[in-house]
């Protein structure tokens, strides 16, 4: 079992019910959001920075400078890393960066979790708002391999959720649909094929 607290990650034998590995963490700042990769052994931590902590050797490794959110693939073989309009993808084994998406100027990515993965395909969905058209929500189906959009859709006199920072998406349990939810008081569904 990982254990992560404000200043160090901790790895416990469960069986023996002690700690084997201890790391200090109090260097890497204010931290937002943690994703753990166990086929990898990393824990991912973003805040002001992205940083990747390896469980069993106890190395830190800054990622990216900058805010941003993440989430992982599915299959765990990637760490999406985003932040306003820009998507960045790396190869968790590696670390090094397989692909980066840029969404148009005229849009940025909702405030919550405005990406996710489709299970079993390499697609991903966006949603983001117009800053032109502030109360207009746009969603977007990519191929995160070729790095283009294959489908898009826009949802019009939405500024509520624009502005909301409790956005959650996914894809449905069959990866027809996208389902767009804020605070579940507002859900959308959109069959984008």
């Amino acid at each position: 079992v990982v254990s992560i607290q404000e200043h160090n990650t901790k790895k416990w034998d469960t069986e023996q019910q002690k700690i084997i590995k201890s790391i200090a963490l109090e260097d890497l700042g204010f931290t937002s959001k943690i994703v753990v990769s166990k086929p990898h052994g990393k824990i991912f931590m973003s805040g002001y920075q992205l940083y990747c902590v390896d469980i069993s050797s106890g190395s830190i490794k800054q990622i990216a400078d900058e805010e941003c959110n993440i989430c992982l693939s599915f299959d765990e073989k990637y760490l999406l890393k985003s932040t306003d309009n820009i998507i960045t993808l790396y190869d968790i084994e590696s670390l090094t960066m397989f692909k980066k998406i840029i969404l148009p100027d005229n849009q940025d990515l909702l405030c919550g979790e405005p990406i996710v993965f489709h299970p079993n395909e390499t697609l991903i969905v966006t949603a983001s708002s117009d800053i032109v058209e502030y109360e207009t929500l746009v969603l977007t189906v990519w191929d995160y391999v070729k790095g283009a959009p294959i489908n898009s859709i826009r949802i019009n006199d939405c500024f509520d959720i624009a502005t909301s920072s409790r956005v959650v998406i996914r894809f449905s349990d069959n990866g027809d649909s996208v389902i767009l939810n804020e605070m579940e008081d507002d859900v959308y569904e959109w069959c984008f094929r």
